[in-house]
């Protein structure tokens, strides 16, 4: 399940911009409870809905609090990936969206800006892994359902099938179960 992604070991990590955003101004409109954001010392703003501007090209739309994106908001980047969900203290913290411009997407927990608890991941292929993560991989009881039809159901370990198994054709026979080790395959 290894693509293209913003942290080393997978899916979503928190980009610098979030503590050191260049340019700011703006309300999002989704979110009347919290005031503007006022003024251009983003460091300032705490409690207060607002846009911010960051290098290359990426923008934060939502709540800060203590100058740094918290609460519920939006960033886009200039590759095209999209976060949309919950901040804290500037990362992705509780439940969001992680959308790619590869087309792959993560929909579920996050914790310090990395995908952490229940989760799926869809893949642009086809592939959908459903099940929980741990530091942005699958790791525990999960099922990995292929677009060709085939699903592996059992224990991942560190991103990897590792553990008691079963193996799934396109027509939902048994292909094969037992223990996996998918570790020496990486």
């Amino acid at each position: 399940m290894s693509t293209r992604r913003r942290q080393a070991s997978g899916f979503a990590a928190v980009p610098s911009f979030l503590v050191a955003l260049c340019a700011a101004s703006g309300v999002h409109a989704a979110d009347a409870e919290r005031p503007r954001c006022v003024g251009a010392e983003q460091a300032a703003w705490d409690r207060c809905q607002g846009v911010a501007n960051f290098a290359p090209g990426g923008k934060y739309e939502g709540e800060f609090k203590h100058g740094a994106p918290d609460g519920k908001g939006v960033a886009t980047f200039h590759d095209g990936d999209r976060y949309e969900g919950d901040f804290v203290n500037g990362l992705y913290e509780g439940q969001g969206a992680y959308t790619s411009s590869d087309g792959s997407k993560y929909v579920g927990a996050f914790s310090k800006g990395k995908r952490q608890g229940q989760g799926v991941a869809s893949l642009p292929n086809g592939d959908v892994y459903t099940g929980p993560f741990e530091a942005g991989k699958p790791d525990g009881f999960g099922s990995y359902a292929q677009a060709d039809g085939h699903k592996y159901v059992g224990m991942f370990k560190d991103g990897v099938r590792y553990g008691q198994g079963v193996l799934y054709d396109a027509q939902g026979n048994i292909e094969w179960g037992g223990m996996w080790d998918d570790r020496a395959e990486r």
